[in-house]
């Protein structure tokens, strides 16, 4: 993905499934042939595996089901794909993807 740059994504602290209000996020293995493109591929990698992280947390014991995401950041392909890659489960995007705006109305 990021040519060995990498990312833990703990930068506010760490959530579920592990909680630690003093973790840290770091970015590791950069280097001079690395630019912003590859920090910021890494920091997108490193939260898609939060995201599995946690996904893997809540459905230990239950039905491993697709996952719906909505918001802005559903106009990313990449980033849906992402997620679609590191959980190992379809991506469903509802009608609206301003769901959430819908929500707070």
């Amino acid at each position: 993905g990021a040519e060995g740059c990498a990312a833990l994504e703990t930068f506010q602290g760490a959530r579920t499934p592990e909680t630690d209000p003093k973790a840290r996020g770091a970015l590791y293995g950069l280097t001079l042939k690395h630019g912003r493109g590859h920090v910021w591929r890494a920091l997108l990698e490193a939260t898609a595996l939060g995201t599995r992280a946690s996904v893997d947390a809540l459905t230990q014991n239950g039905p491993k089901e697709d996952l719906a995401l909505s918001g802005g950041a559903t106009r990313s392909k990449l980033w849906l794909q992402m997620h679609a890659d590191a959980c190992g489960r379809d991506v469903i995007i509802g009608e609206s993807a301003e769901a959430p705006l819908l929500g707070c109305a």
